[in-house]
C-alpha cells in the first residue's frame, strides 16, 4: 500500500506508452481473477455448517446509498460550496441512509455486517487505529502531490 502510490504512475505511464490507454483497465480484471482464484484455493468456508440464507439486499441497498452520498458530499463539496443546496440533500440523504442501515442491521436476522463486533474493546480499538491510520497515509499521499497553492 505504500509502493503502490509511488511505483503505479510509472508502470502505468509504460503501459499506455507501449499497450495503448485502454491496456490499464486489463490490470485490475487480472489482479481481480487471480484474487479470487487464490482465495476459492487458500481461504476456508467459514459459514456453519447448514448456514444458508438470504443476502442482506436492503442492508446492502441502505449502505451504497449512504456511502454514495458520503462520496457526492466530499467531492461536491469544495466546488458547489458545502452549504449548497445539492451537498446538503446529499448530507442529509447520507446520514439518512446510514442511520436506516444501522436500525435495519439490529434487527435484521442475517445481518450484512455484525455490528455487535464493535462492542469488544479491542476490536473497537484496533479499528479505530486503523481507520485514524487510514485517514492519516491515505490523505498525505494525496496532499503531497499538490502544488502549494491548492492545498490551502
Amino acid at each position: 500500500m505504500v509502493l503502490a502510490p509511488a511505483l503505479a504512475p510509472t508502470l502505468g505511464g509504460a503501459l499506455v506508452e507501449f499497450a495503448g490507454w485502454r491496456s490499464v483497465f486489463f490490470v485490475a480484471i487480472s489482479v481481480c481473477l487471480a484474487g479470487i482464484v487464490i482465495a476459492l484455493k487458500a481461504l476456508p468456508d467459514a459459514r456453519p455448517p447448514g448456514a444458508g440464507g438470504r443476502f442482506d439486499l436492503l442492508g446492502f441497498g441502505l449502505l451504497a446509498v449512504a456511502m454514495s452520498s458520503l462520496i457526492a458530499v466530499l467531492s461536491m463539496g469544495m466546488s458547489q460550496g458545502w452549504l449548497s443546496v445539492q451537498v446538503l440533500a446529499a448530507a442529509v440523504l447520507a446520514v439518512a441512509a446510514g442511520a436506516c442501515f444501522l436500525a435495519w442491521e439490529r434487527r435484521v436476522a442475517r445481518p450484512l455486517m455484525d455490528l455487535k463486533i464493535y462492542r469488544a474493546p479491542g476490536f473497537g480499538a484496533a479499528a479505530l487505529c486503523s481507520m485514524t491510520l487510514g485517514l492519516g497515509l491515505f490523505g498525505s499521499t494525496y496532499l503531497l502531490p499538490l502544488p502549494e497553492n491548492q492545498v490551502a
